[in-house]
């Protein structure tokens, strides 16, 4: 019995990369060419901070991976940008530790919550923010640079039956249409799921209460924003309709990801019209040309895989599941996912064994599942603000609470779960 990630481990990820004949380094291949190559050690479908972290992870221990995603990059995504205490432990952990100053993340110090003109403040340590367009894209050079072949604008579904012991994808890139076969593959394409389409054992239940997404990253926030948004500080504004969280990021940017009620949604005339509510609610400005932004949105955010592995298949990031976060959970969790689950990939790809679908299974549960409590229960908290109104004033004066519960979502402690060693 070893953990993953540990210096015990025969298939630990952090270790130097050691060439093994399941696989051929893709050394020279051009990174965003479409690969005439169809057999593949790992095909990985998103590239998000989860599969890009697990793709660089299995290319290290010598593994053939083809990394794809639909959109191309670098691109921007409903994120609050905010890289949790946790988060920042799994990537150096990772060999990624310089990873955030590298791409200028602002250091943060202070979680506010504003809820009716009243401001709640906080102490925050450990964590930085930084949009989600440059984490990923610094995410994304790392595993090319490791080996990765990425190829962006490309759908991928992956096929109901393996085929002689090997998983089959279908990937269009543009007119062009191609099967791809390899010894595993790996879904981290986040809320949508799409590539799991058919495979109904994979499938996710969305909670009935849940909101939606919406968010932008502004480069020039305005004169207002800067005032109120200090550098270093996550504000989260609260009212009836959902909440949005503003981070300042790097180079002055700003980061607005709201989770909004789907009633309040449809009843608002434009996501901006329905953001500046949340925010005057809270005593909050809004930016100038609201309705001139490219507003994003996201499918209903808090969902719930049964099964995250089956047979030559792992599902890791968000599309194993998710929580409305507030200080970066989403992308710690989402770091964490690849990092447990690369030991048991590398070991399937060596030689399938059945139980290694369900060692996932098992450990997800225990790992993620497990820390996701916490940020449960703020989210059924906020969707009642004069409730939450109370229970702040009661923590301003019992400090002690706020700060073990935000010690509890920001543990940067590695994850101890354990997992049978197959080979």
């Amino acid at each position: 019995m070893t953990e993953p990630g540990s210096s015990e481990s025969s298939a630990d990820p952090s270790r130097p990369a050691t060439k093994r004949p399941v696989g051929v380094a893709n050394e020279d291949a051009q990174p965003h060419s479409f690969p005439n190559r169809l057999a593949w050690d790992v095909v990985v479908i998103g590239a998000g901070p989860a599969g890009s972290l697990v793709s660089r992870l299995l290319a290290q221990r010598g593994n053939a991976v083809l990394l794809i995603d639909a959109k191309e990059f670098p691109r921007d995504k409903v994120c609050g940008g905010c890289l949790s205490a946790r988060a920042i432990a799994q990537m150096d952990q990772a060999g990624l530790g310089e990873l955030p100053i590298n791409a200028g993340a602002v250091p943060l110090d202070a979680f506010e919550v504003h809820i009716g003109g009243r401001v709640s403040r906080f102490a925050l340590s450990g964590g930085y923010s930084l949009s989600r367009r440059t984490l990923d894209q610094h995410l994304l050079n790392a595993a090319i640079a490791a080996g990765v072949h990425f190829v962006p604008q490309t759908m991928a579904v992956i096929e109901k039956n393996c085929i002689a012991g090997r998983r089959v994808v279908t990937a269009r890139h543009g007119s062009h249409i191609s099967q791809f076969d390899a010894a595993c593959v790996i879904c981290a394409d986040g809320l949508l799921r799409s590539a799991a389409r058919q495979l109904p054992e994979l499938a996710a239940e969305t909670s009935p209460r849940s909101h939606l997404g919406i968010g932008a990253c502004l480069q020039h926030p305005g004169l207002a924003f800067e005032e109120r948004i200090r550098p270093g500080t996550i504000a989260m504004a609260v009212s009836r309709d959902g909440y949005a969280g503003l981070a300042r990021c790097e180079n002055g940017r700003l980061s607005i990801a709201a989770a909004i009620s789907p009633v309040s949604l449809r009843s608002a005339k434009s996501p901006a019209a329905i953001l500046k509510r949340v925010l005057a609610s809270a005593g909050l400005p809004f930016v100038d040309n609201a309705d001139s932004i490219d507003w994003q949105g996201t499918p209903l955010l808090t969902s719930h895989a049964r099964t995250v592995a089956t047979e030559r298949v792992f599902v890791i990031g968000d599309a194993a599941g998710y929580v409305e976060p507030f200080t970066g959970e989403g992308m710690a969790n989402a770091l964490e996912s690849a990092w447990l689950a690369a030991p048991l990939i590398d070991q399937a790809v060596r030689q399938w064994d059945p139980q290694l679908a369900q060692d996932w299974n098992t450990s997800y549960a225990r790992a993620i599942r497990k820390r996701q409590w916490p940020v449960r229960a703020l989210g059924a908290m906020l969707r009642y603000p004069t409730l939450s109104r109370v229970l702040l004033r009661i923590g301003q004066f019992v400090p002690a609470v706020p700060r073990w519960l935000i010690s509890r979502i920001n543990d940067p402690r590695p994850c101890t779960v354990t997992t049978e060693s197959h080979l």
